[in-house]
């Protein structure tokens, strides 16, 4: 049977993962489906023989046999759909925990295009699927198997006969190879669809208040319709090309159907087969139709098997171009040469160059829409410079806080401990003023608990170089003059970028200030408070268009 070189990778993979339980289970399998293949049409015949000739004891030695025969059959079948199920789940866990790591090393662009919802789809759904190949394989290998036991029962039984039998098998071959590319194309476009669907529902699901507070909100309902449009025809675009296939190799298996019918009936009147050959060969026929048909029904299977492992490819790649990145270095200082980044569709940074060395300050301000945020994303490391250089920190020594809050699953004090481990996190959460709410959700928090818990979270991390995207938002008076004192005691010596929307009475703080515009002009100057002296200060000038 023809099998895609990406399905053939796939199989590669999964062996390797777990050989142990699968060579285990293909062993059962083969041994199952040849005893019950065979053995079935073969009990029949030496029963209707026996009969035949009269031979009563034969007969009942025989129907003896027969019970204990298909009771073990059964129990068969009841432990291989356990081992099976057992085998699928643990394929599910490992395809699981493989796309969560590849999520983190997809291009940030990808990650904030595609939304939480495509990604959550790809890494569980995809999981599923992939482990669900398993199913595929097994029901192949298994089809395969019981074709061919049941092919030699009908050879020894009347070779003749048997010849209608495998004749369609080449025809079947060369069907499959023709549709497999159809099926494949139309499930990876499902897939797509999928994913585009999923991000849809959850901006749908996430905009009730503003649905509930608006008049005649219509663009949630557009957008949930074109989606599901877009999935409903990549549906029905990949069921025609299944129905096809098995329209086609539905009517050559009833052709030799009709052919066998007709050979085994000549067969009996002319005493070339007896009463319980004809019973045996027509029982040992059908299995190997069944098998046929299995194998007609797993093609578009294997096909659409093709399609999620060359997403899985895709997934692979792209976080290996993420980490095949050379804009790490081993010290400390940070160097942007002519870099530019793209804000959105129509807008970029262009041309900015700067360099920061331990002990530099630098705030970042301007009124909204100027590219702060874009700038935090390309000093942070998530955005690749469109063009220019951006030379940052090692990975690992880089600590961001960011606007939008975003957690790890579990508490409070489980978020920070993950960072300064269990005796750290208590002195953290004491110092930012939220040790009462150790045990909560941290997605239950008001904003103003969750941005203290962002910032004990950046500061808890030993790195080179600190970000604070709008670390004051969102906080009272008070709580703003003790967090933005302790940012700066707890980052002395390292590099600190600041993102602050007003707040001039802290930028006096900062020796490095970098001011957007509305114009998309950039202009970088150096400020020397009056209260400190710093003889290494140095100019730093940027502009961009």
């Amino acid at each position: 049977m023809w099998i895609p070189d990406r399905v053939r990778r796939l199989l590669t993979s999964l062996l390797r993962q777990r050989w142990k339980l699968l060579l285990l289970l293909l062993v059962f399998v083969t041994v199952q489906t040849t005893i019950a293949t065979a053995g079935d049409p073969l009990v029949l015949k030496w029963l209707v023989d026996s009969l035949q000739q009269g031979d009563m004891h034969r007969f009942e030695i025989i129907g003896v046999c027969a019970v204990i025969f298909f009771t073990a059959m059964r129990v068969m079948d009841y432990l291989y759909s356990i081992f099976k199920v057992k085998v699928r789940l643990a394929l599910m866990s490992d395809y699981t925990k493989q796309y969560a790591e590849l999520y983190f090393d997809q291009p940030y662009n990808s990650i904030r295009e595609k939304g939480d919802g495509y990604y959550t789809g790809r890494i569980y759904d995809e999981s599923k699927e992939l482990a669900g190949a398993l199913d595929t394989v097994i029901g192949i290998y298994k089809s395969i198997v019981g074709f061919i036991s049941a092919l030699a029962v009908c050879v020894w039984l009347s070779w003749q006969l048997a010849l209608a039998v495998s004749l369609i098998v080449p025809v079947l071959l060369i069907i499959s190879k023709r549709y497999s590319g159809r099926i494949s194309n139309s499930s990876s476009e499902v897939q797509e669809t999928e994913g585009q669907l999923r991000t849809t529902l959850s901006q749908v699901v996430g905009s009730f208040k503003l649905y509930n507070t608006m008049r005649r909100a219509l663009l949630p309902h557009s957008a949930l319709s074109d989606a599901l449009s877009k999935n409903v025809q990549s549906r029905l675009t990949l069921t025609k090309h299944t129905a096809i296939f098995a329209l086609i190799s539905g009517i050559l298996l009833s052709y030799a159907e009709m052919a066998v019918l007709l050979g085994s009936g000549i067969a009996v009147i002319s005493g070339g087969l007896t009463i319980g050959g004809l019973f045996s060969f027509m029982g040992a026929y059908w299995r190997a139709v069944s098998g046929a048909q299995s194998l007609i029904e797993l093609t578009p299977q294997l096909a659409t098997m093709n399609g999620v492992a060359a997403r899985l490819e895709e997934f692979k790649m792209l976080a290996s171009c993420k980490n095949d990145r050379e804009c790490y270095q081993d010290n400390a200082t940070i160097v942007l040469d002519r870099a530019a980044a793209q804000l959105d569709e129509k807008r970029m940074l262009c041309g900015i160059s700067f360099s920061l060395i331990p002990g530099d300050r630098m705030l970042i301000s301007g009124p909204n829409g100027t590219g702060k945020s874009t700038l935090v994303d390309l000093i942070c490391g998530l955005k690749d410079p469109i063009s220019g250089a951006a030379h940052l920190p090692g990975k690992g020594r880089i600590s961001c806080q960011f606007t939008d809050p975003a957690f790890f699953p579990g508490t409070v004090f489980e978020n920070v401990a993950e960072i300064a481990g269990v005796r750290g996190a208590e002195n953290w959460l004491e110092l930012v003023g939220i040790s009462g709410l150790r045990n909560s959700n941290p997605t239950l928090l008001s904003a103003g608990e969750q941005r203290k818990l962002q910032i004990a979270m950046a500061l808890a991390q030993d790195a080179d170089l600190y970000i604070f995207d709008e670390p004051l938002a969102n906080l009272d008076e008070r709580s703003k003059d003790t967090l933005f004192t302790l940012i700066l005691k707890k980052t002395v010596e390292k590099t600190l970028v600041v993102v602050l929307h007003g707040d001039r009475e802290r930028q006096s703080e900062f020796n490095v200030h970098f001011t957007l515009d509305s114009n998309s002009l950039a202009d970088v100057r150096t400020v020397m408070p009056e209260d400190r002296a710093n003889p290494e200060s140095r100019l730093v000038e940027c502009t961009y268009r």
